[in-house]
């Protein structure tokens, strides 16, 4: 708008100039109205063509003055013919000669104009051209052929066009990263490619995972629903969708197609993986959207950090969330860390909102090494996981709703475990945890089937808690309804200093009296020197071994030190 503006009012300076020669060189010159309108119209036109047209807006006054001398040319042409028109014959040798002098001035003014133009142009061949934006900030696969009309459903196969090319190719647009060093995906210009609603075949190619989201990308899916083929090989690097660094999934619902088996029986092939993606990678539900169906998990974090995932349910899959380390690449990728080191950990989780129900295997695992012949074998070297769940529900599980190793911290609020646990094992383990919080939390058990690896099956845990080497466990509210299994206890660690118990609230029979626990509600503990006893401020209290009760101002060095309490 400035441009025209700049155009236009120079535009018509040399307008009435023009005008007010043509009258000096024939006095008699007077247009009527109707052509005085239409000459106006007619610059009016030829300048917004003239700036439509243009390469772009101007850089400054330079620029404008270049595009300028396109209009008055055209003024002078419609000038000189009405001057033409409606002369006198005997007026005709004067207008010859205006017409030479203003024509002389036109041509002058515009090849001054045309040798500034190059000067400007020739100065500035060297510089750098500005990156400009390789995609719109949407961009809609249907246009590169993708079809939403996959005849398939949860579990069964169906017909379709396959549109795993014309998705990709929609993804590899949106890509606009400048540079290849790590942190190049910084400079991107986010840019989401949206499916529309719809049922989209993809198929699985010979090598990486089926969609790639390139870093800084938002795959907007939420209206969609996709069914993945499984690769024809056995291949750990393949996954339905890979999320690149910074970049972002919002989900719709993501099945297996049912036209191709998973070549193996290994619970590698997942339905989306994170790889080593940085800060603000999110996997987004809306409404209904699920993962569901997958030999594998539904979403493995690959030395990822700081993975948000909201509003999803994890259903009928072998595990729900895997949180593994980079490894020795066995799962197909190259590390990448920006200070060369060869391991790439998995560091924050959070997970609100969702749903981890029917699962064969187990809920959250993590954190794993993910090495050949390691996949699942914990880590216990890196303490850079941390675990936050707000609102979540496991559900229906043959295993452990929770298996953490190696985690800074992990914080439930406002969570329920139902028919989950590993026969005879726990419904949470906890292992090399620094610091862990439940609060809010809902038990039950009731002997449901389950899917389980070998069938359905019951769960039968003998433990709510399995924790080792925990520094710092806090449970601060808990209802617990049991039906199925009487033995079940609270826990199988003997309380610490550090550990706080309190607000449990249980059903007749739903918890057996143990460590931390006793049918009141009361915490229960060992009350051994070393172990399991009281600290009040300095004060600790034990019993000894003959049953008497002691106290001591500071940290007891045997069973007998300190004095017995009356």
């Amino acid at each position: 708008m400035l441009y025209l503006i700049v155009v236009g009012c120079g535009a018509a300076l040399v307008h009435v100039a023009l005008v007010r020669l043509a009258r000096r060189a024939q006095p008699s010159f007077c247009p009527p109205a109707w052509l005085r309108v239409a000459w106006v119209a007619l610059l009016v036109l030829v300048a917004a063509v003239a700036v439509r047209h243009s390469p772009g807006p101007p850089t400054d006054l330079i620029d404008a003055f270049g595009l300028f001398w396109v209009v008055p040319a055209v003024d002078v042409f419609v000038l000189l013919t009405a001057m033409t028109v409606l002369s006198d014959r005997g007026d005709a040798g004067h207008i010859a000669d205006r017409r030479r002098l203003l024509l002389g001035v036109l041509t002058t003014g515009a090849l001054g104009a045309a040798g500034f133009a190059g000067y400007r142009q020739g100065a500035s061949a060297g510089a750098a051209p500005v990156p400009e934006r390789s995609a719109p900030s949407q961009i809609d696969p249907l246009a590169n052929g993708a079809v939403g009309s996959y005849t398939g459903r949860f579990g069964t196969a169906g017909d379709g066009v396959d549109s795993r090319a014309a998705i990709q190719a929609a993804l590899n647009a949106a890509s606009d990263v400048i540079g290849t060093d790590y942190y190049s995906y910084t400079r991107r210009r986010s840019t989401t490619v949206a499916l529309a609603p719809g049922h989209y075949l993809i198929s699985a190619p010979d090598e990486d995972a089926s969609l790639v989201i390139p870093p800084g990308v938002v795959l907007d899916a939420a209206s969609a629903t996709l069914y993945f083929d499984y690769p024809s090989r056995p291949r750990a690097s393949w996954c339905g969708i890979r999320v690149g660094q910074d970049g972002q999934l919002r989900l719709g619902k993501l099945y297996p197609s049912e036209r191709v088996a998973a070549p193996d029986t290994e619970l590698v092939y997942d339905a989306v993986r994170l790889v080593q993606t940085d800060s603000n990678s999110r996997v987004v539900g809306y409404g209904d959207s699920e993962i569901r169906g997958w030999q594998g998990a539904a979403i493995r974090g690959v030395g990822a950090w700081l993975v948000f995932v909201k509003g999803v349910s994890f259903s009928n899959n072998a595990y729900g969330y895997i949180a593994s380390r980079t490894g020795d690449g066995t799962l197909g990728y190259a590390v990448s860390q920006p200070d060369g080191s060869s391991v790439r950990n998995h560091t924050d989780l959070r997970i609100q909102d969702c749903s981890f129900v029917n699962l064969s295997h187990g809920g959250i695992v993590g954190a794993v090494q993910g090495d050949s012949n390691r996949l699942l074998e914990r880590d216990y070297e890196s303490l850079s996981l941390t675990v936050g769940l707000v609102g979540c529900i496991f559900e229906n599980i043959a295993g452990c709703a929770l298996d953490i190793a190696s985690a800074m911290v992990v914080s439930a609020w406002d969570c329920a475990f139902e028919e989950v646990g590993a026969d005879g094992g726990a419904m949470v383990r906890l292992d090399n945890c620094r610091v862990v919080s439940f609060a809010g939390t809902r038990v039950n058990l009731e002997g449901r089937l389950v899917p389980g690896p070998e069938g359905e099956t019951r769960p039968f845990p003998a433990y709510v808690f399995h924790v080792a080497a925990t520094e710092s466990f806090v449970i601060d509210g808990m209802r617990a309804y049991n039906s199925f299994n009487p033995a079940l206890r609270l826990a199988d660690a003997e309380a610490t200093v550090s550990w706080r118990i309190g607000n449990i609230s249980a059903a007749a029979g739903a918890l057996s009296p143990g460590p931390m626990y006793v049918e009141d509600g009361s915490l229960a503990v060992s009350g051994q020197w070393n172990k399991g006893h009281i600290v009040l401020g300095s004060h600790h209290l034990w019993v000894d071994g003959f049953g008497a009760l002691r106290h001591k101002n500071g940290r007891p060095l045997g069973d007998t030190d300190g004095g017995v309490v009356g």
